[in-house]
């Protein structure tokens, strides 16, 4: 393990509570933690320098899903790895990391803070092109990706793809969201033919990231137009990123004549997981990589699944290092590139960027605060 020498006693942090209202910026203890002083085998003691936001941070904070106990918000974070315990191998003292912990679930962890610790498998080294902002931009969405595609339907991965032909047709439904965002790269780089849903303006950028087929989900045709583009092979699964306005519903239809399977981002109603006999409805969460059993948005309990996690730690040590080689900041690399970014300084702006996600204020970016 590496010297905690270097840790702080205390950091500041963005917590929020029903009893403070909105969200505010508090003093809590970091150095002085059991979980630092006694540092477990795969932890990673880490002084964060950016905070990336997500829509379930605001929903944590505001709305049904927040908590009755003061939580630390926040799930996506970059910054300094000032020690690590004695099994991580990928990550030394000193390297520029990026990771994602269950935010808005703890009264000393989340990633809008100054400092925290994370699992090694969901924690990886920033290639040296890739700003703190970048880093703090991807865990979440990306890992959210790689859980569905890969985790979940066992699909060929990047570095191994899929040369079937002709080739399988994946639907990806909101291809500019932060989740559609990875899942579009990743799909096509695994060797399928990507058809995405999206805004009209969005279409060129997701082409330009690998989807074959782009159509606008406000068109009332848009289930015959997909279903028309895929020809009599069909759509073998469908990922619906957005989980709103009969989405999902859509996604399920789309599925081709052999049937196929549909992953939704947020929990299905029976009615619609049982429309169609022949597709298989899942909903996940990607916290289920943390590896231990929790309750999620005060309702739903999700059991410890240790496979998630291994595989978190395989992807993070030896497919994403392959995907970033060569990232240059602002343009990303030669098979991967970065989701435009809206930029802010300081925690104090944090609950800004809340309301910001509440308010749907915002459009294929992803939210980024520097620390």
């Amino acid at each position: 393990m590496s010297s905690l020498s270097s840790i702080p006693d205390t950091v500041r942090a963005v917590v929020a509570s029903p009893d403070l209202g909105n969200p505010t910026v508090e003093n809590l203890p970091f150095g002085t933690r059991q979980d630092i002083q006694n540092l477990g085998p795969y932890s990673v003691v880490v002084k964060n320098k950016a905070v990336g936001l997500n829509p379930t941070d605001y929903k944590h904070a505001h709305g049904d899903w927040s908590s009755k106990k003061p939580v630390v918000i926040g799930s996506d974070g970059a910054g300094e790895a000032l020690a690590v315990g004695s099994k991580v191998n990928h990550i030394k003292q000193g390297d520029r990391v990026a990771g994602m912990v269950y935010g808005a679930s703890s009264e000393i962890q989340g990633s809008a803070s100054e400092g925290l610790v994370y699992d090694a498998a969901n924690t990886w080294v920033m290639p040296a092109g890739m700003s703190d902002l970048e880093g703090a931009s991807f865990t979440l969405p990306h890992l959210t990706a790689v859980q569905a595609l890969y985790m979940r339907w066992k699909l060929a991965k990047p570095s191994s793809p899929d040369t079937s032909s002709p080739k399988k047709t994946i639907l990806i439904w909101g291809g500019s969201t932060s989740v559609g965002h990875h899942a579009v790269q990743l799909a096509n780089l695994s060797g399928y033919r990507v058809f995405v849903t999206a805004s009209s303006s969005n279409h060129s950028r997701l082409i330009e990231l690998g989807a074959s087929e782009c159509f606008d989900y406000k068109d009332s045709d848009v289930l015959d137009k997909i279903k028309k583009a895929a020809g009599s092979q069909g759509i073998f699964a469908a990922y619906d990123t957005a989980s709103s306005n009969g989405s999902t519903e859509i996604c399920i239809d789309a599925i081709g004549p052999n049937g196929g399977n549909v992953i939704s981002t947020l929990p299905p109603s029976d009615e619609i997981a049982n429309r169609r006999k022949d597709v298989k409805v899942e909903f996940f969460l990607v916290y289920t990589t943390v590896g231990y059993a929790f309750k999620f948005a005060n309702a739903f309990d999700f059991n410890a699944i240790p496979e998630d996690r291994e595989q978190s730690y395989e992807w993070m040590t030896k497919e994403l290092p392959l995907l970033l080689e060569g990232w240059k900041e602002g343009s990303g690399s030669p098979k991967y590139k970065p989701q435009a970014l809206r930029v802010e300084k300081g925690l104090e702006r944090v609950q800004d960027g809340l309301r910001i996600l509440e308010k749907g204020n915002y459009k294929a970016e992803k939210l980024v605060y520097s620390i």
